[in-house]
């Protein structure tokens, strides 16, 4: 489940993942085709992890 929250985000275009048996590897493969969530469980995570947005700024200091 967590790994398909994070992968909905249009933001992500990656997520990095460690099993440790190709019982966990074969589930977090099947969780690539799951994104569908009610959005009262959207609501219910977003209010817990709120998403945040960073900026960097890449100004040279010369």
């Amino acid at each position: 489940m967590a790994l398909s929250w994070v992968l909905r985000d249009q933001r992500v275009t990656s997520a990095l993942i460690g099993v440790s048996s190709p019982e966990q590897l074969d589930a977090n493969l099947r969780a690539l085709g799951k994104s569908e969530f009610a959005q009262e469980h959207l609501d219910k995570i977003n209010a817990l992890f709120p998403m945040k947005t960073y900026s960097i700024n890449c100004q040279s200091r010369d």
